[in-house]
């Protein structure tokens, strides 16, 4: 029911509402819907929507309907009585028009600008279905689909001049499709986003956006073309976490490919040797195994004969076309080696594996058995160590890469998988391929004060039994481990001690990256400790200090091209170290700016992680377009 209005509540309803001060209240009334306020317009002239003549002629009335802010948590209706015009313009396209009330009224609009604002901020806030549960509490019934769309019809903000832009990309879905986010620096405020993470979207935006005269990037190929195309007067500028993110990295591999360095040395007791060195017993297995290689004649003087024998390059590339040859090369010229064997028949026209090969060589070994003559045995003995069969491999590997062979080629020649061979080419050294050799140590330290017990008190030293009665309480180890620990024991010398554990990788590297003055006395006691017996170690933390004074204090003009030329003359071997200062000297400009000017890309990762949010609430199921109107307006 609607109640008329005095001038007094007229009053009071301006005060309350004062967007619809200037109208005229004709009643207010409530009902299940909430709160209804009905009003009309002044007669005043309005001017015309296409030419602006004014113009008070009547043509009609009607009434419009409108949501509008809640009042006391209850929902607010406006029914407004407008006017329709007819322009006094002859000349004018337009006949009739309607007049439009500011701050109540707009163009097909069924919701007043103050309700539009607030859903806007609410769905920027919360995106649809949050959004639509926090309207219904605010007053406004609109569903996740309304609050959407009030999203996307956003204007884009204004962008206008940027004198430090900040590229990055995102992911829109990992390892799948990225985006780019550029960020004013000055403002910290995102000012547009890209579709993709290429070069050409960029270096559009930047043509289309002069001014731009310093772009802090990370180190992608693709930012650093497109900045060059787009503002090739702009500073290009990388972002020094970035680089001090790609040192750590190096650091990590080179600390790994010094493990052995972080174990401390076992304290060697009187009547003990001590252990030799990983280096010298490698070179003592290469030596015991090349003494069981067989003598061969030169690869012409082996030739000799074989060579009629095989078929021509147009002939079958199955393998029984090769076994007059085959023969030849292994029961007259003693050559059983199959990696060796398969090169040649490659160069001759055979197709099949080597695997095929391998099998086809068993009876030969038979032959060769038979007549004692020695061969080339396919894998190594039972008695070669994990370790050094995993070294015997790497540098085959390494040996067959640098002859020009491929990842496929490798596999055939050698037998192994593709994971397997993948896996042997990224490793610098066989020492990253070789597990923790503390391991073993950690695995069999809590079966020791049972050892101790069952050999100095009660006298057992059968290791077979000692071993059955270890694997009852959950021992996984070989019976030789346990026989290693009892002949000290045995000999009535001295308890073995254990090695004690070395310190993980990821605290070595966190020892050598942090500020000295944020570690504990500990960790500089550990540190220094693995600094004495490691040489590479020790060269690597002198490098890493000094990039990171050259970082803190941005010196990069001045100590930048010293510490790339200390790096690439430094004795001793830091491949990792060294891959990183190449990559620097690929990107020197940039490199030298991020390392000497002030500004930094810190904004850019804040939004990103932003952006991640946004992700989230959305549950990641955003299109581009609404997803940059939200990061654009939050």
């Amino acid at each position: 029911m609607l109640h008329e209005v005095s001038s007094e509540q007229a009053r009071l309803l301006g005060m309350l509402f004062p967007h619809l001060d200037g109208l005229e209240f004709v009643g207010v009334g409530s009902g299940d819907a909430g709160l209804v306020v009905v009003a009309r317009t002044a007669p005043e002239p309005v001017a015309c929507r296409e030419c602006g003549t004014p113009s008070s002629r009547l043509h009609e009335r009607y009434r419009r309907r409108l949501e509008d802010v809640s009042c006391a948590g209850r929902p607010v209706r406006v029914e407004l009585e407008v006017r329709r015009l007819c322009c006094l313009n002859a000349d004018c396209a337009v006949v009739t028009f309607a007049e439009q009330v500011e701050g109540v009224t707009q163009w097909r609009q069924r919701r007043t600008p103050g309700l539009r604002y607030v859903l806007e901020r609410v769905g920027l806030a919360l995106a649809g279905r949050a959004g639509a549960r926090l309207a219904a509490v605010l007053g406004a019934v609109v569903s996740r689909c309304t609050m959407l769309r009030l999203i996307r019809a956003l204007p884009d903000p204004e962008v206008g001049t940027v004198r430090v832009l900040g590229v990055d990309e995102f992911a829109k879905r990992r390892g799948q499709s990225y985006a780019t986010i550029l960020i004013d620096l000055d403002t910290h405020r995102p000012v547009d986003v890209l579709d993709g993470r290429e070069a050409q979207p960029l270096a559009d935006w930047l043509a289309a956006h002069p001014g731009v005269g310093v772009v802090c990037r990370d180190r992608a190929g693709g930012f650093a073309e497109g900045a060059r195309l787009g503002a090739p007067d702009a500073r290009q500028c990388a972002d020094r976490w970035h680089l001090y993110n790609n040192l750590c990295v190096a650091v990590d591999k080179t600390i790994r490919a010094n493990r052995a360095d972080l174990r401390e040395p076992i304290p060697v007791g009187d009547g003990q040797e001590a252990p030799e060195a990983s280096g010298a017993s490698t070179t003592a297995a290469a030596q015991n195994n090349a003494d069981t290689q067989i003598s061969e004649p030169p690869e012409e003087a082996s030739r000799t004969g074989a060579e009629d024998l095989l078929p021509s390059a147009e002939a079958s590339a199955q393998l029984h076309n090769f076994i007059p040859y085959l023969c030849k090369r292994i029961l007259d010229d003693r050559c059983a080696n199959a990696a060796l064997l398969f090169q040649e028949l490659r160069e001759h026209g055979y197709q099949g594996s080597a695997r095929t090969l391998r099998r086809y060589l068993v009876p030969f070994r038979d032959e060769l058995a038979a007549r004692k003559l020695p061969s080339v045995p396919l894998s190594g003995p039972s008695t070669v160590s994990v370790a050094d069969r995993t070294r015997q491999r790497h540098a085959e590997i390494h040996a067959l890469l640098a002859q020009g062979f491929n990842q496929t080629q490798i596999c055939q020649i050698t037998g192994l998988s593709e994971q397997t061979v993948k896996k042997f080419r990224r490793a610098a050294t066989a020492d990253e391929l070789l597990g923790d050799p503390g391991n073993q140590y950690r695995l069999f330290e809590r079966f020791v004060p049972y050892l101790r017990k069952r050999v100095i008190e009660d006298g057992c030293d059968n290791a077979a039994l000692l071993c059955r009665e270890l694997r009852d309480q959950g021992y996984r180890g070989s019976t030789r481990t346990i026989r290693r620990y009892l002949v000290p024991l045995r000999a009535g010398l001295h308890d073995p001690d254990l090695p004690p554990k070395p310190p993980p990788v990821r605290d070595v590297r966190r020892w050598i990256t942090s500020d000295p003055d944020h570690l504990t006395d500990d960790d500089k006691d550990h540190l220094a400790a693995i600094l004495d017996r490691s040489q590479p170690l020790a060269a690597l933390d002198q490098h890493v200090t000094t990039f990171a004074k050259m970082l803190i204090h941005r010196t990069g003009e001045r100590d930048l091209d010293d510490w790339l030329t200390a790096v690439d003359t430094e004795t001793t071997d830091l491949p990792h170290l060294r891959s990183f200062a190449q990559g620097l000297r690929r990107d020197h400009t940039a490199v030298l700016n991020g390392l000497s000017l002030p500004y930094s890309s810190g904004a850019v990762e804040g939004e990103n992680c932003k952006i991640k949010h946004l992700k989230r609430i959305m549950f990641g199921r955003a299109n581009l377009d609404l997803l940059r109107t939200m990061i654009l307006y939050n």
